[in-house]
């Protein structure tokens, strides 16, 4: 596990890395974490000095704090049993004096005994901290007396984008020009290829398996008018902007299922999301669903065209109509429930329309989201 020696700061904004860990239940092992003071920021495979061990902690265990004056490492494994999932939760802590003073080491989670699961960074962005893959040689693991693991990009989506009724959407690259002001031509510099996924879009599955997201759209480049008062543009003129992040493909799932429910108000949740699926296009030499693109690209034209046409009027305020629903998208949505429980932390996971997540890297938006390069892991 290592912090990028980057310009961000995360002793700053977040007083450091946290690491959150979620342990099967039923597993049976301990979770330590050890940091290494290396020479430079570019030498981070130099494990040959232990600065800071915490002591190796089980489930249901204190919290526990080490630290060499400079980095500070601590772990806390008292939630055994979480009250929303029945898994092990540990939350581990590494900060220091200055960001880039912990810039200047490594750090291991070292999991020992029998246990499955998954950890998540925050700042969960590779220009923060990630997990390593392929840097440490046969010969250390044995001298360290662990085997190392790589880090993967799986399963980096988090709440409230990982609810079973909620729409995330995933972003591609729909194009790398477009004619800015003065009908001057315009090129995109990310270095993403068009047609592919982008590089910031989260990826599942769920941690029971589900598929997510539902849907990919274009999230880069976005090109629109510019906001009043705002005097910096990136668009190639004053009165445009351009911008990427799946903030930008959410917006084309809105608009779409706001035209799919003008043609039908009684659409329940999971009708829109059936057929925003079923409707999706595929992509070239990727076999869906997977977690990557979900179930393929919004065809927005035909979602709304699979929609028949009615006035119904809806009458219940609940989240999906009445018990006695045939499913189909003609019907009076009926019913007398005016109780949804929305909290995020709910084990229903109802929600009382559609709502579409934005699957994103960067900070807290509701709830914090996963990031493609938030890595899983058990040892590194």
């Amino acid at each position: 596990m290592t912090f990028s020696g980057s310009t961000v700061d995360p002793v700053g904004g977040a007083d450091g890395t946290w690491i959150d860990i979620w342990l099967d239940s039923g597993s049976a092992c301990t979770v330590q974490i050890n940091a290494f003071a290396n020479a430079s920021s570019s030498n981070r495979s130099n494990k040959t000095t232990v600065a800071a061990q915490t002591e190796a902690v089980s489930a249901g265990d204190d919290e526990v704090t080490a630290t060499d004056d400079v980095v500070t490492v601590s772990l806390d494994f008292t939630d055994n049993n979480n009250a929303q999932n029945a898994k092990q939760h540990a939350i581990g802590k590494v900060t220091a004096t200055t960001s880039a003073a912990m810039a200047k080491y490594s750090f291991d989670l070292v999991f020992d005994g029998t246990c499955a699961g998954d950890a998540w960074l925050y700042f969960d962005n590779v220009n923060y901290n990630y997990f390593t893959k392929d840097r440490i040689t046969p010969a250390l693991s044995a001298a360290l007396g662990y085997t190392y693991i790589d880090g993967d990009s799986l399963s980096t989506m988090t709440i409230p984008a990982t609810a079973t009724k909620l729409i995330a959407v995933g972003s591609f690259m729909g194009r790398d020009n477009w004619t800015g002001g003065g009908s001057v031509s315009q090129e995109d510099t990310t270095k993403g290829t068009v047609g592919d996924i982008s590089s910031f879009s989260s990826l599942g599955p769920t941690a029971d398996g589900r598929t997510k997201p539902e849907v990919a759209a274009p999230g880069e480049p976005i090109v629109s008018t510019l906001a009043s008062g705002v005097t910096t543009y990136t668009a190639g003129d004053s009165t445009h902007q351009k911008l990427e992040g799946t903030s930008m493909a959410s917006p084309h799932v809105t608009g779409t299922v706001a035209l799919m429910l003008q043609k039908n108000k009684c659409l329940t949740p999971t009708q829109i999301r059936t057929k925003l699926i079923e409707q999706a296009n595929g992509v070239a030499n990727v076999t869906l669903p997977d977690n990557s693109w979900g179930y393929g690209k919004l065809d927005a034209a035909a979602s709304v065209n699979s929609v028949t046409e009615s006035d119904c009027v809806p009458d219940n305020p609940g989240d999906e109509g009445s018990s006695s629903s045939t499913g189909d998208d003609t019907g009076s949505s009926s019913g007398t429930s005016a109780s949804v429980n929305c909290s995020l932390n709910s084990n229903s996971k109802d929600f009382m329309s559609v709502f579409v997540a934005f699957i994103t890297v960067f900070g807290l938006i509701l709830a914090r989201y996963g990031a493609k390069e938030s890595k899983k892991s058990r040892s590194q």
